[in-house]
């Protein structure tokens, strides 16, 4: 009897552990899921794992995601400086000043992401997607972008005479469309 009840309490103090571990787990996939809160963020000053989830949950919501990153495309508060592209910005003036990237740099690389994927820089030149691009096109599919900016991509590479990246984007079609 006594081998029986050391069991039991056993057993219960296991699954005790086993539905809170659950709870906060389930708490915590929420805290994520919420695409303006991880936008918020990425923000400098935040916690790098908390920087770290937030973008890799807004990358993981796809066209969930979208409106929120629309909507914080002119977001200019600084973001964390894992998002750092340049050393320096030249403005309009011709005047040097350091790149801060901000929250809503870090949205438009997201958009950008998802619509174009990831593209060597040999074809950083045929890329469609722009602020106001993503905001003339905000009633699409995540397909129907993908397309649209693919055959804009490569009418101005056969345009420009430049087979290898019309060999590119033809391919990369292909695998959108399948």
């Amino acid at each position: 009897m006594k081998t029986r009840f050391v069991f039991s309490g056993f057993v219960a103090a296991l699954l005790v552990i086993v539905v809170v571990w659950w709870c906060f787990r389930t708490a915590d996939q929420q805290r994520y899921e919420d695409p303006a809160q991880n936008i918020q963020w990425l923000t400098a000053g935040t916690p790098e794992k908390q920087v770290d989830r937030a973008y890799s949950s807004l990358v993981a919501a796809g066209p969930t995601a979208f409106p929120a990153l629309i909507k914080n495309l002119e977001n200019k508060l600084p973001a964390d400086d894992r998002f750092q592209r340049a050393v320096v910005e030249i403005r309009p003036d011709g005047s040097r000043h350091p790149y801060t990237p901000t929250v809503g740099n870090v949205c438009f690389d997201i958009l950008q992401l998802q619509i174009e994927g990831s593209w060597p820089k040999s074809m950083a030149a045929y890329s469609v997607v722009t602020i106001q691009w993503i905001r003339e096109h905000a009633s699409q599919t995540l397909t129907e972008l993908q397309e649209i900016a693919l055959a804009e991509a490569l009418r101005r590479a056969k345009a420009k005479g430049d087979e290898r990246a019309v060999e590119f984007f033809e391919k990369r079609r292909g695998e959108v469309r399948r």
